[in-house]
């Protein structure tokens, strides 16, 4: 897959994203675009990125399920409507990350990060969310409560 400067500017990016692009890559992008090269990106600090990469329709989003993205920085990345069931996102920061209409089925957040990530229309179903943290004035999760230290702990059921 080649992208080039001229890809970016007819799709309109903006210019502090075709200024990040040229540093990291001089000569344009050309490698083959896969889940591994997607998850590469996403660890790295043009993650920024991607999600405009994903909605313009530069690059096809991969399925995430079952990744090991544990202690991996995320922060205010935008994930919309990925894949990522299953998926180890344990200690990962994800604060104010736009994770709305994303599939974290069945995955593992443990001690993650998710002061003021936005989670609406997001599939939680069987995901793990012991010890993660969340601000008090963030929508609660159904299921979950905040303990005295900010942290979620499953609701007891009467």
């Amino acid at each position: 897959m080649k992208i080039t400067v001229e890809d970016l500017e007819r799709l309109g990016a903006c210019v502090e994203g075709i200024s990040d692009f040229t540093k990291q890559y001089p000569s344009g992008f050309s490698e083959d675009w896969t889940r591994a090269k997607q998850i590469e990106i996403l660890k790295s600090p043009f993650r920024m990125w991607l999600q405009w990469a994903w909605t313009s329709g530069l690059v096809p989003m991969w399925s995430m399920a079952n990744e090991n993205l544990r202690n991996t920085n995320l922060s205010r990345v935008g994930l919309i409507k990925a894949n990522l069931s299953g998926t180890n996102l344990n200690r990962t920061n994800l604060s104010g990350a736009n994770l709305s209409g994303a599939d974290l089925s069945g995955a593992s957040l443990i001690k993650a990060n998710l002061n003021r990530a936005n989670l609406s229309g997001t599939n939680l179903s069987g995901a793990d969310l012991n010890g993660s943290l969340r601000c008090s004035n963030d929508i609660p999760i159904h299921g979950w409560v905040r303990d005295n230290s900010g942290r979620l702990v499953e609701e007891e059921t009467k």
